[in-house]
């Protein structure tokens, strides 16, 4: 399942196990290579029990070196964001599309 997640994600580069080789939990950490230049994913849609039935899986990132959360790229801030149109400045309490 992680070889296929990650793959869908970018370049599979490691899965972090147990010592006995499974993954438990909530949570799977994968470490993918990515284009970074392009925006990162926020979730995939998976069919996952081959129900018909698509699910919704939600990524999480750590250790992100600069990050915007309006537009999704590595290498820049929100308040360096050449995107935003002028005079959008989104405060500390308002929804980013690419939120923490």
């Amino acid at each position: 399942m992680g070889e296929c997640l990650g793959q869908l994600i970018g370049e599979l580069v490691d899965i972090d196990v147990e010592v006995t080789g499974e993954c438990f939990g909530k949570y799977m950490r994968i470490k993918v290579a990515t284009d970074v230049s392009k925006p990162l994913k926020r979730f995939l849609r998976e069919e996952l029990l081959n129900k018909g039935e698509e699910s919704l899986l939600l990524l999480r990132y750590e250790k992100l070196p600069e990050y915007c959360y309006h537009c999704g790229i590595i290498r820049h801030s929100y308040q360096e964001c050449h995107d935003q149109k002028e005079g959008d400045m989104k405060g500390v309490d308002m929804d980013f599309d690419y939120g923490p």
